[in-house]
């Protein structure tokens, strides 16, 4: 088998040039959890959780699966659900439960 070479090795990968300084962009502001439950939509979060509950379970005092119980995560610590074996890397990440959802 013979293939004949190219005229051009490779191909161009073209890639947007960083903005001068090269630091990536601001991260967007967060917005206060209230504002963002105020305006929430029942019936959207239900769909959207139907992804997550393959692995977690989200009623009070429901089972921990593959994942921990969510419910009542919001302003919960990261990685301090009573119960759940967490990874020593969510550990890591909880910084002693300083962090919370």
């Amino acid at each position: 088998f013979a293939s004949p070479a190219p005229e051009k090795p490779g191909f161009a990968i073209e890639a947007a040039e960083p903005a001068e300084g090269g630091a990536a962009a601001p991260a967007a502001e967060a917005k206060p959890i209230a504002d963002l439950l105020a305006t929430a939509n029942v019936e959207a979060g239900a769909a959207v959780f139907k992804k997550c509950q393959a692995c977690h379970s989200g009623e009070k005092g429901g089972p921990n699966k593959v994942g921990p119980d969510l419910w009542d995560l919001v302003d919960r610590p990261v990685a301090e659900h009573e119960g759940f074996a967490y990874s020593a890397g969510m550990k890591e990440f909880s910084k002693g439960g300083t962090e919370k959802w």
